[in-house]
C-alpha cells in the first residue's frame, strides 16, 4: 500500500440499504441490489464482515483474525484493508456519512 493511500481500517463503514447480506455456515454471501452481483466472503472475510457490521468499522477485526488464524499483524491489517476498498468499490460498504457511530443491522 502507498503511503498516500488512506486506510479504512479506521474509518466509520456504513452498510448501504441496497446491500443485502446472510450468513451461509461459515460463508456469508453479499448482494447489491442496485448491480445484482453477489460476493462470497470465506470464513476470515466473514469474521471481517461481521465486526463491521457490529462495531462500524474493521479495527476489532483485527484483533478477532488474529485470534483464529495465525497471521502477522502487519500482514493481516493490508490484506484487510484490501478487502474492504474491494468491498467499498463494489458498493457493499460505504464510508460512514455520519459523525456518531452507525447502527448496522441486517
Amino acid at each position: 500500500m502507498c503511503a498516500q493511500e488512506i486506510s479504512l481500517l479506521d474509518a466509520s463503514l456504513d452498510v448501504p440499504a441496497h446491500t443485502m447480506h446472510r450468513r451461509v455456515g461459515q460463508e456469508t454471501i453479499l448482494l447489491n441490489l442496485n448491480t445484482e452481483r453477489y460476493f462470497s466472503l470465506n470464513a476470515v472475510g466473514s469474521a471481517l464482515w461481521q465486526c463491521v457490521v457490529e462495531h462500524g468499522s474493521a479495527r476489532k477485526s483485527v484483533e478477532t483474525v488474529r485470534r483464529l488464524y495465525d497471521v502477522d499483524e502487519t500482514t493481516l491489517k493490508a490484506d484487510i484493508d484490501l478487502v474492504l476498498k474491494d468491498l467499498v468499490d463494489a458498493g457493499l460498504l460505504a464510508p460512514s456519512t455520519r459523525d456518531s457511530k452507525s447502527s448496522l443491522v441486517e
